[in-house]
């Protein structure tokens, strides 16, 4: 038998700490467990290292963080008897019998979240930055899936961010891809920080979704409803 060459963890308590993204989800998704926040306080100063020892200095720290928030989440489920989220060969993560969840990670912001099944059958989260310039994200977005308040957010990575959320809400059960173009978002509710509104999908499926603008961050949640 080979030598099992993975890396162990060590759970040796990340320093991750609070962030206005957890708690926008937290408000999103105030019946989710909800586990992670920012670890930047892990990182060197990057601005004195290369770009690639920076990017990799940020994997590192990145794939720990969301060790360390699995890890919680599993602390939070033990009395499943699976206890642990699986990785499906497909990418995506089956979650123990009764439960749905999703994980994301921007720069040093990692996220996850788990719900019971009889609230959603299938979640989906997504975290983005807000940069000074979303103007190539243009393509991701009809004129009609256009929130109200426009001047007041960045309407396009909302809806990009949206979109992310709704395709890691709809492959885990449809196992089919999504492009941007195949997903049309009707905002029933919307204001200058939070839009509520359901995205139809291919195979007739209608998923509902939120987004939150904080601060300079764009917070997003999709829950497939159990149709049955």
């Amino acid at each position: 038998m080979g030598r099992d060459r993975r890396r162990v963890h060590t759970l040796s308590k990340l320093d991750i700490s609070p962030h206005t993204t957890k708690t926008a989800l937290k408000e999103l998704l105030p019946y989710a467990e909800i586990t992670g926040g920012s670890f930047v306080n892990e990182l060197p100063k990057l601005s004195c290292l290369s770009d690639t020892e920076a990017r990799l200095k940020l994997k590192e720290a990145r794939e720990e963080a969301v060790i360390e928030a699995m890890h919680n989440l599993k602390a939070k489920l033990e009395h499943c008897q699976q206890s642990s989220p699986k990785k499906a060969p497909a990418g995506y993560r089956i979650w123990p019998d009764g439960y749905t969840g999703s994980v994301t990670h921007k720069g040093p912001i990692v996220l996850s979240a788990v719900v019971e099944t009889n609230r959603s059958k299938s979640l989906g989260i997504d975290v983005e930055f807000n940069h000074a310039n979303n103007n190539e994200l243009q393509h991701v977005m009809d004129e009609e899936e256009m929130p109200s308040y426009a001047d007041a957010k960045p309407v396009e990575l909302g809806v990009f961010s949206t979109k992310e959320s709704v395709y890691k809400s709809y492959f885990p059960v449809v196992k089919d891809n999504l492009t941007f173009d195949d997903v049309c978002i009707d905002w029933v509710d919307t204001s200058p920080s939070v839009d509520y509104g359901i995205a139809k999908c291919p195979n007739s499926l209608e998923i509902k979704v939120q987004c939150r603008y904080a601060e300079n961050w764009v917070i997003s949640t999709a829950q497939l409803k159990d149709t049955n």
